[in-house]
């Protein structure tokens, strides 16, 4: 049942989700079924619409599936023109708008076009703001205890205008990071707060599609999954884009650091098959990937004593068969950032081996008492990242426990969360009685 607020009896909150802002990345697709599973678990009778940015057929396919009584919208704003007829009656029909997890704020304009249409509450739900991507440029690297300190030491006001002006008129203001939180107060929002990304509470899987995958590839029923990733990702390739200045920089920092990243995360794979004479499966989490592991972790890449045992997914998968994969495995080892969140999800311990490019995202970790798991690139990696493994599977058991434990924690943290959304929305429809 529905708790009263301020003495009125709730309706359940109508939802207005803006999310799914790529689909070349499975930890992107898996923000938004994460908040879709958050809402329905611990907001009863809520009613959910998503404004996707991007979805493809099999995304409809698997929202279809696992969530029947979700709306999706698909419908973008126009620069330069007026909210459509159906975006008007969505806003209309919605109670709150929730800004997803996810890198920045993303959905501007949609969080512009509702605070001109309505006095509805708007906020964000577990988003990275992260002054020194913004300050520093695409050529920034750190480690995250530097860019802590970096982060730390901000005592002057370097927010944009626009961004103030958003982030001062959100009723609720959640970062994924407690690093993010901390920059927004140095900005003077004390009002912002740290709840982990919404991926932690993605449960769907396709277990048939996994099973099949595994039987294909002769990956058997005693593996680990391994995640590479470039230092920067390629977008100009992947959407075919004319390079810009920034992106000629990030291609040359990929060139640099590829084949001694590419090592250490072999040298990972060949110690532990060695090791423990386990399978090991390369899988990608964005899609350019599927070629990087190619290049990297085929047979001739290989020692010939580890190669059999050693597997590269041959395609882009959904975040489903991902998930389901995930779900089987004895450990992720993820040079991306998400790919260890939907393991979480599934109950699985992670390794997340975090490169210098990376965002402050990564302190997310750290705040959910797993920074233990965090394994900085570097000279020391490949070693650093085999003993955590190491440690993971000398008792897993109850490696797994302490898994549990944490989504435990990290799901109250997103359940408290959206309880104040639905406060949110009670007050403010009760005052709009």
């Amino acid at each position: 049942m529905m708790r009263p607020v301020d003495g009125v009896r709730d309706r359940p909150p109508r939802i207005l989700l803006v999310s799914s802002w790529q689909t070349i990345n499975i930890g992107d697709v898996a923000h938004s079924p994460g908040a879709l599973r958050a809402f329905q678990r611990f907001c009863e009778g809520a009613q959910v619409t998503l404004w996707a940015w991007s979805s493809g057929e099999r995304e409809r396919k698997m929202f279809a599936e696992h969530f029947p009584d979700v709306t999706i919208v698909e419908e973008r704003l126009v620069e330069g023109e007026a909210p459509s007829r159906r975006i008007l009656r969505l806003f209309e029909e919605s109670d709150v708008l929730v800004h997803g997890s996810g890198p920045s704020i993303l959905a501007r304009a949609e969080l512009e076009a509702w605070r001109a249409h309505t006095d509805k509450p708007y906020g964000f739900f577990g988003v990275t703001f992260d002054p020194l991507a913004q300050v520093a440029g695409p050529g920034f690297f750190g480690t995250l205890d530097e860019v802590t300190a970096m982060v730390e030491a901000i005592s002057q006001p370097i927010l944009s205008a626009a961004d103030r002006g958003l982030l001062e008129g959100a009723a609720f203001l959640y970062c994924r990071d407690s690093l993010s939180v901390k920059y927004l107060w140095s900005q003077g929002l004390v009002s912002a707060s740290f709840m982990p990304d919404a991926v932690v509470c993605c449960d769907l899987q396709d277990a048939e599609a996994g099973s099949a995958l595994l039987t294909r590839l002769g990956c058997g029923e005693d593996f680990i999954c391994v995640i590479p990733r470039l230092r920067f990702t390629p977008y100009h390739q992947i959407f075919d884009l004319e390079p810009e200045r920034r992106h000629v920089l990030q291609d040359a920092v990929n060139a640099t650091f590829e084949q001694s990243d590419m090592d250490a995360l072999r040298e990972i794979v060949e110690r532990h098959v060695r090791r423990t004479g386990q399978h090991v499966l390369v899988c990608p989490e964005m899609e350019y990937e599927v070629p990087l592991a190619q290049a990297h972790f085929g047979p001739g890449d290989l020692a010939a004593d580890v190669a059999p045992r050693v597997h590269v997914v041959p395609h882009f998968w959904s975040l489903t068969e991902a998930a389901a994969v995930y779900r089987r495995a004895a450990a992720v080892i993820s040079m991306e950032c998400h790919s260890p969140l939907i393991a979480l999800a599934a109950g699985v311990p992670a390794i997340y081996l975090r490169q210098p490019t990376d965002t402050i995202k990564g302190h997310m970790y750290r705040d959910l008492g797993i920074g233990g798991r965090l394994v900085e690139a570097g000279p020391t990696a490949g070693r650093d990242a085999g003993r955590v493994l190491g440690e993971i599977l000398s008792d897993r058991e109850e490696a797994g426990r302490a898994t549990l434990d944490v989504r435990a924690a990290a799901e109250s943290l997103i359940s408290d969360a959206v309880e104040t959304i639905r406060v949110t929305v009670s007050r403010a429809v009760a005052r709009s009685r």
